[in-house]
């Protein structure tokens, strides 16, 4: 069932992520702030070839990846491309897309995937 997210505890105690997410907004043109997940793959990790589905990954249609740990040897695949993400970047990311990680590094991947409501 459709609804919209509350600022839970979490929120709180990442002030870090509060300046980014309130610019982000209107840069992408958002009419409304949905899921924030922070992601941690360690190394060895993975998450295997998936699309995520439901009603949140469909309306809350603007995905911004942002990488807050990353290393060379872990890659991100969407369909068939491959990227590596460094600490800093930001970018969109289509999670109605076949999507997966493979952290071969020796560090944590870790990333805060923030999703956005927009009308285009």
């Amino acid at each position: 069932e459709m609804h919209y997210p509350v600022f839970w505890p979490a929120w709180y105690s990442l002030p870090s992520l509060h300046p980014i997410v309130r610019n982000l907004a209107p840069a992408i043109g958002a009419t409304a702030l949905g899921g924030i997940l922070i992601t941690r793959i360690p190394p060895g990790g993975e998450v295997k070839p998936h699309i995520d589905g439901g009603w949140h990954a469909t309306f809350f249609n603007f995905k911004a990846y942002i990488c807050l740990r990353g290393n060379p040897l872990c890659l991100n695949w969407c369909e068939d491309e491959p990227f590596n993400a460094r600490a800093g970047d930001v970018f969109e990311f289509s999670n109605l897309k076949t999507h997966s990680v493979v952290n071969a590094g020796k560090t944590d991947r870790i990333t805060a995937i923030v999703c956005f409501r927009t009308e285009s």
